[in-house]
């Protein structure tokens, strides 16, 4: 659900192989992590809640991916970034999921959009990816594909160089790709919280861990 400064989302992720479940209702994020990957930061309950305003420094620099993660889920904002900062290499009619659509692949020039995909960093990360990335043109691929109504079905794009560029070095390979998929536009949504006693707060775990 879109709604301006009030934006609800749920989707699943997977990062490194392993599926990362992410809610974010009444302005809170929810990442849903692996029962192992739980254990090893000091919880048993499966949900982490991230709350902006936090005041420990880990909350503090994860809350920025609640803004990053509803504009990169928000189609809006995401055709917006590729009529500001991307360049069409090629277009043409194609099917997806059985349906008619128009296909495009471009490039992102990330001189022109580099705040759009670095707003979740913190200040010295984004300060560090600015000095690394000073004149350099750096493209990121992307492609889009949009029914006979003007909606987009599906979105891809390549964050790896953005993310070798801060220095996360050259394995990082692949890892960087992001796939957004579009369906039942119009079709009600509700998207609730995950129950509170399977929740721990992200300070909580901070406290835990001495920080």
């Amino acid at each position: 659900m879109f709604q301006p400064g009030n934006i609800e989302l749920s989707l699943t992720e997977t990062v490194e192989g392993q599926q990362v479940e992410v809610r974010a209702v009444d302005k809170s994020l929810y990442l849903k992590i692996p029962p192992g990957e739980a254990s090893q930061i000091g919880t048993d309950k499966p949900w982490i809640k991230i709350t902006p305003g936090a005041s420990d420094p880990l909350s503090q620099a994860m809350s920025g991916t609640l803004g990053s993660t509803s504009q990169a889920s928000d189609p809006t904002e995401l055709l917006d970034r590729i009529a500001e900062a991307g360049q069409i290499l090629s277009s043409d009619q194609t099917t997806l999921d059985g349906e008619k659509v128009n296909h495009y692949k471009m490039d992102l020039d990330l001189d022109k959009a580099l705040d759009q995909f670095t707003v979740s960093m913190p200040a010295a990360a984004r300060a560090k990816v600015d000095q690394q990335l000073k004149g350099k043109h750096v493209m990121l691929p992307a492609e889009l594909w949009v029914d006979k109504n003007q909606l987009p079905r599906e979105i891809t794009f390549d964050e790896t160089a953005l993310m070798q560029a801060a220095g996360a070095g050259a394995g990082t390979t692949g890892i960087g790709k992001v796939t957004l998929k579009y369906s039942d536009w119009g079709a009600p949504v509700t998207i609730t919280a995950p129950p509170a006693d399977q929740v721990t707060d992200m300070s909580e775990i901070v406290k835990k861990l001495g920080g």
